[in-house]
Formats: structure tokens, C-alpha cells, sequence
């Protein structure tokens, strides 16, 4: 089973960037108990992919359980370069046109009027600030990453950035961590089978055990599990499509498969980017409850 989760992981789109999440989750400080991530997106006016990235995001961690430890904003990108170095590669870039940015967000079936409210919240607008405020910046693509590098020379400031990542980085992180958890439980199993595990009660257990009262300490490891779990059934469209190549264009007469297919994306990386950031809590960390 871990084999065929770790095939999926190669066949789902891009796959991501395996060494870039690794950068990324180097650098995370759990110290205040939660992340705050942003997605910042420079193909305006509506910088929906963004805002689907805040959705998606926000979706799973509702689901999950994580909303009181991965929080998430959304921000556009504007091309503000006036140093030579800065502007001659905003220049090089240009600024793109947001022709078919809503239609991905309409690409998203089931979608209530909760959660139409929640996309059409406007993004704010990316400062050089952000970049010390967040734990996490998630751009919408490479082009909006290359906007960001850019305001960050022409500020002068450094933009070799571990927290600055691509959404898509997180593309085939589901399915990988899946993988390994399914390794961890088969290990597991073989260790049961050679024998009993000691189930020994230690001072150190004994005195955690109150009656009424919840064991104190980090929140209890989450199983990967199923990857739309507590999701709009509707979505699993979504899910499967993104693990496809996404088409190079559109099939004759609209736009349909394309944007499908980009919000799918979307929604795998979100999946992905929440899995990686609730596993990254270190196992020996003291919690907020922890008693002295």
C-alpha cells in the first residue's frame, strides 16, 4: 500500500518540490503555538489564485481540526521596482493579465454561499513587511515568486528566502507522507507479531492521569487520512483531475479543463501544505496546556 501511495505522489501533476518543503519546514518556529501563512498571487485585478489558496486552505483546516494552529491571509503582488537590478527583472517579467483567474475559482463545484463570501473577501496588498510577519509566503506560481524576489531587491533586501515557496511545491506532499505513515504502521505490525509490546505505567504516566481531566501536553499526531476527509464529496472531481498532466490549453470552445484543472491543483497543494505544516510539530515540544 505505501508503494502505491508513493506512485501516486510521482503521478500527481508537478509532484512538487520535495527539497523546497524541506527549506520551508526548516524554518518554521513553533514557539507560539501556531503558523500564519500567506498566499500572494501577482496576476491581478482579482488575484484569485490567492484567494483559492486561502479557501482551500482554510476548508481543510476547518475540517481537520487545524484551525486554531494554521492560520492564512491572502495578498496581491504589485510590481513596485525602481533599482536597476529590481526593475530590469520586473521588467523582463511583465505584468500579467488576469483573464482567466475567476474562472478557476468557478471551477470549484459546490460552493455555498459561505463560501462565496469567503472567496470574494479582497486580498491585501503584498508589503516588504510580510515577508518578516509570516511564517509561511506561498506564491500563486513561479511568476508571482519572481514578483516578490523582485520587490524584495529593489527594497535591498536579501531574497534568497527558506519561507518563500511555490504552492505547487506542496503538490505531492499528501501523498508522501501518506506513504510514510503506512511504512511506520507495517513496522509497527512486524514489532507486534515478534511480541508483546511492554505496556508498562510509568510514575512519569501515572501522574498525567486525572479523572476528567484531557492528558496534557501537544495535541495528539493526526493520521494522514483520506485526503478531501470532512470535504465537499463534489471536490473528489478535483482531486483526481489534478493528478493528471494539466493541459498545455484549453480544448477548443472554452476554458473549462484548464481552470478544472488548476483548481484541482490548488486544492492538492493545499491538502499537501496543511498535512506538512501539522506534522512538522516537533514531538518533544512543551504545549500551551503544559502544566509546570
Amino acid at each position: 500500500a505505501a508503494a502505491g501511495a508513493a506512485a501516486s505522489a510521482a503521478s500527481a501533476g508537478e509532484g512538487g518540490d520535495e527539497d523546497a518543503r524541506d527549506r520551508v519546514l526548516k524554518t518554521l518556529d513553533w514557539s507560539r503555538y501556531h503558523l500564519w501563512v500567506y498566499f500572494a498571487d501577482s496576476r491581478g485585478p482579482s488575484y484569485a489564485r490567492a484567494r483559492l489558496g486561502r479557501f482551500f486552505f482554510e476548508r481543510v483546516c476547518q475540517a481537520r481540526g487545524s484551525a486554531n494552529l494554521l492560520f492564512c491571509a491572502a495578498g496581491g503582488v504589485v510590481f513596485g521596482c525602481s533599482s536597476s537590478e529590481g526593475a530590469s527583472l520586473a521588467t523582463s517579467l511583465g505584468e500579467e493579465e488576469d483573464e482567466d483567474g475567476l474562472a478557476v475559482a468557478a471551477a470549484v463545484p459546490e460552493l455555498h454561499a459561505d463560501d462565496l463570501q469567503l472567496l470574494t473577501i479582497p486580498p491585501y496588498e503584498f508589503s516588504i513587511s510580510d515577508i518578516d510577519m509570516y511564517d509561511i509566503i506561498v506564491a500563486a506560481d513561479e511568476c508571482t515568486r519572481s514578483a516578490i524576489i523582485a520587490n524584495l531587491l529593489e527594497a535591498g533586501r536579501r531574497a534568497d528566502l527558506d519561507h518563500l515557496c511555490i504552492l505547487s511545491d506542496f503538490a505531492g506532499a499528501y501523498e508522501l507522507l501518506l506513504a510514510e505513515e503506512q511504512r511506520e504502521e507495517a513496522e509497527a505490525r512486524v514489532q507486534e507479531e515478534q511480541g508483546l509490546a511492554p505496556g508498562v505505567l510509568t510514575a512519569e504516566g501515572l501522574k498525567d492521569l486525572r479523572p476528567g481531566v484531557p492528558l496534557r501536553g501537544t495535541p495528539s499526531r493526526q493520521p494522514v487520512g483520506p485526503p478531501l476527509d470532512g470535504l465537499p464529496e463534489a471536490w473528489q472531481s478535483l482531486w483526481q483531475g489534478s493528478g493528471e498532466a494539466r493541459p498545455a490549453a484549453a480544448p477548443e470552445g472554452g476554458t473549462g479543463s484548464a481552470s478544472e484543472a488548476e483548481a484541482g491543483m490548488v486544492l492538492r497543494s493545499a491538502v499537501g501544505l496543511e498535512r506538512s505544516l501539522r506534522a512538522s510539530i516537533p514531538k518533544n515540544m512543551r504545549w500551551w496546556n503544559d502544566e509546570e
